[in-house]
């Protein structure tokens, strides 16, 4: 009897027979890229211009004002964006909205804020024709008890150039694509590191608290079945990333982003975790109005255990 409940023990405070308790990375690290053009939410642009054929990871330009040239060196750039790879993988990121209107028409018919994203992201199944950078298939969020996230930041400058827009401002932020194949649904989960914008005539860096910025339908794209929410770092007690200073983050999203669909019920979320996954993930700057904008970035990683 003694042994039966000796077992019984053992079995509750271990994994699963054949879980490993080794984090399990789900995409290989940033190395070589391909550029994706910046058309906008088109998922079927071809891609262009890698630093080598076996490149699995990609720059996505949303709504640039001029697609960068192909790669040359682990380098490119042009007047409104500027991309460069080092030898040891780590890149740095630039982008100037002096071309940038204030308003743009979205495919939707929508007229809104000229929203300008800057994005580094792992190739994953939903472009087979190319090399992917996913490592692992991601277990459903009912069978893992941790997503583990590390990304180190360095925001280089941030200069406003006017404040002829009603929005001025840039936000460095990371990110992951969640999603729900029974249901057909996706959620994009962005985590904002750090900002800096233009308030009252003021420059402020304090980073705002989390919102719904899509509950079912993308205005701007005209998808359904999406769902995006943004965060902040400082909802894990870490501090925002600022200009001139390395921020090196290392965080468990796997609460937050539970809570966060838990919370999605009151917008149609599927509330069985069994059926969402993690998808994807990027990383990188989004401006708005005239603002020039450079950071280093380095050291990602994303695992489940």
């Amino acid at each position: 009897m003694r042994n039966e409940i000796w077992l019984s023990l053992i079995a509750f405070a271990s994994p699963a027979f054949g879980q490993s308790t080794t984090p399990r990375e789900l995409f290989s690290p940033p190395g070589d890229m391909w550029l994706l053009p910046g058309s906008g939410f088109s998922t079927t642009d071809k891609y262009y211009g890698p630093t080598s054929p076996s490149a699995n990871w990609v720059v996505s330009q949303w709504n640039t004002p001029e697609d960068l040239p192909p790669f040359q060196n682990g380098d490119t750039h042009n007047a409104s964006l500027h991309v460069h790879l080092e030898p040891d993988h780590t890149y740095t990121l630039e982008q100037s909205g002096q071309a940038l209107s204030c308003n743009r028409t979205y495919q939707t018919g929508l007229n809104d804020v000229h929203e300008f994203d800057l994005f580094i992201g792992p190739n994953n199944a939903n472009r087979p024709e190319y090399p992917v950078a996913t490592q692992n298939v991601s277990s459903n969020f009912s069978d893992i008890r941790h997503l583990y996230h590390k990304i180190t930041v360095l925001p280089l400058f941030a200069q406003v150039m006017d404040t002829e827009c009603p929005i001025t401002r840039t936000v460095f932020l990371t990110s992951v694509t969640l999603t729900d194949p029974s249901k057909t649904q996706t959620l994009f989960y962005q985590l904002r590191l750090g900002i800096v914008q233009v308030r009252n005539g003021e420059i402020e860096t304090t980073l705002p608290p989390p919102f719904w910025f899509a509950k079912g339908h993308d205005a701007r794209g005209g998808r359904v079945g999406y769902y995006g929410y943004d965060d902040s770092i400082t909802s894990y007690d870490e501090p925002g990333a600022t200009v001139g200073s390395v921020s090196a983050y290392s965080i468990d999203l796997l609460p937050h982003l539970v809570s966060i669909i838990r919370d999605g019920a009151d917008y149609g979320m599927d509330q069985d975790l069994s059926h969402w996954s993690v998808r994807g993930t990027y990383h990188g700057e989004v401006i708005w109005g005239h603002i020039h904008v450079r950071s280093h970035w380095s050291g990602f990683s994303l695992a489940v255990q």
